[in-house]
């Protein structure tokens, strides 16, 4: 009884390790064309501020740091004058 319950332990304990591996180094790719560089100004009303997209052919991906979290502009001319730098 005590090998059942070893077992089980062990092989939950791979799926979670396995699961982190995918998430953190093999997530899949949000777009297949990562070179295409057409970033344009986006307002968020709920928060009343101003975000940067890259406009791709099909979606819009956000501009994210590090953490994944979407970078958010208070004023329209700093964020058009980060997307100058970026195109």
């Amino acid at each position: 009884m005590k090998t059942l319950i070893l077992i089980f332990y062990a092989v939950v304990l791979i799926g979670i390790v396995f699961t982190f591996i995918k998430v953190a180094f093999g997530g899949n790719p949000r777009s297949t064309k990562k070179n295409v560089r057409n970033f344009v100004v986006r307002f968020d009303p709920a928060k009343e501020k101003y975000y940067i997209a890259n406009q791709l052919d099909t979606h819009d991906e956000d501009v994210t740091n590090w953490m994944g979290n979407r970078i958010y502009y208070t004023d329209k001319p700093k964020a058009e004058f980060v997307v100058q730098k970026l195109n």
